[in-house]
């Protein structure tokens, strides 16, 4: 029989493994989340010395935070919970994250710690009283970052969106799950366990968008972060074709056919056809980015008129990458 594989089981002690948390739009929602350090054990955090705060963005290099939410130091080993509102969750997508974690000294106040900076969420008039804001995450005289540790977070869109710019949403883990069909153990009784992590899911999730972002022509009007790309299906099987490249990395590393009396373990050799279901689905992925953005980059240079007789319209284009 197989041996199942610990490292896919459970990876909350892998001192390389990000937390991932799970809220949905315009929802309050919460999530406890144990802080680990770089050799997995939890970190060390005293309720009346430090604070720790939880910020997102859609890229590395961004203005101002997309999330930006203080979070509660429990008491137990590392644990930290974090609670957010409707106004926390108002965009949907899979952001990149990082809990701030900062010693404060002992003459500081609530006060000290929740000061406006530039870096606080971008917000209507009004909306930052709904808003469990952390506050400014740069250090000050009486309050200095002592670890940042990174994480994913996924906001998964409503039916009843009522933000326009997202109508799509994203793809969500769960999305994820049913299409490779890795929603629970019990559909992977080999394994007994389910093959791809949340965190997994969620850094295939973010990998065709750094491919259609760094794929050439470069065009800033269609950069596009896990909160705003309008389109799916390539998306999902973009995603699906990294984590099934994930997974025949793995298998091939630890692949070891070998006999033990009567008993012959060949459980780990599955590399080469999940790197044929990979190259499948990635290869269609990629072609059909190199054909869109062909396409939007030719619409840029014939889409549209300003000539009155043509009623001011956008013109149509065929630009042949549609076949």
């Amino acid at each position: 029989m197989p041996f199942p594989d610990i490292c896919v089981e459970d990876k909350v002690n892998c001192p390389n493994e990000w937390p991932t948390l799970i809220f949905q739009q315009e929802t309050c929602g919460e999530a406890t989340v144990v802080l680990r350090t770089l050799n997995g054990s939890p970190l060390e955090l005293d309720q009346n010395t430090n604070e720790v705060c939880l910020v997102t963005r859609q890229f590395y290099i961004q203005a101002g935070w997309d999330m930006n939410v203080k979070a509660e130091i429990t008491g137990n080993p590392g644990e930290v919970r974090v609670m957010v509102n409707e106004f926390d969750t108002r965009m949907p997508g899979m952001f990149l994250g990082e809990f701030v974690v900062f010693q404060v000294a002992d003459e500081s106040t609530p006060e000290d710690s929740s000061s406006s900076g530039s870096d606080e969420p971008i917000a209507p008039p009004g909306a930052e009283e709904s808003s469990s804001s952390g506050g400014a995450v740069e250090d000050t005289p009486l309050r200095k970052a002592i670890y940042r540790l990174r994480c994913f977070v996924e906001v998964g869109i409503n039916l009843t969106n009522s933000r326009g710019t997202y109508q799509n949403g994203g793809i969500t883990m769960a999305e994820i799950r049913l299409a490779i069909r890795d929603k629970c153990p019990e559909e992977n009784f080999l394994l007994d366990c389910v093959e791809f992590t949340n965190t997994e899911i969620a850094w295939a999730i973010r990998r065709p968008l750094d491919l259609w972002n760094d794929l050439p022509p470069q065009m800033p009007r269609y950069r596009y972060s896990a909160a705003t790309f309008p389109f799916r299906y390539y998306w999902l099987q973009g995603a699906a074709g990294e984590l099934f490249q994930m997974a025949a990395y793995q298998y091939e590393r630890n692949n070891l056919r070998y006999a033990a009396g009567n008993l012959t373990v060949d459980d780990k050799s599955q590399g080469r056809s999940y790197q044929e279901f990979s190259d499948k689905l990635r290869q269609e992925a990629y072609q059909w980015i190199l054909r869109k953005k062909k396409e939007l980059n030719m619409n840029q240079l014939y889409g549209t008129t300003n000539i009155a007789a043509f009623g001011n319209q956008s013109l149509i284009f065929d630009s042949g990458f549609n076949q």
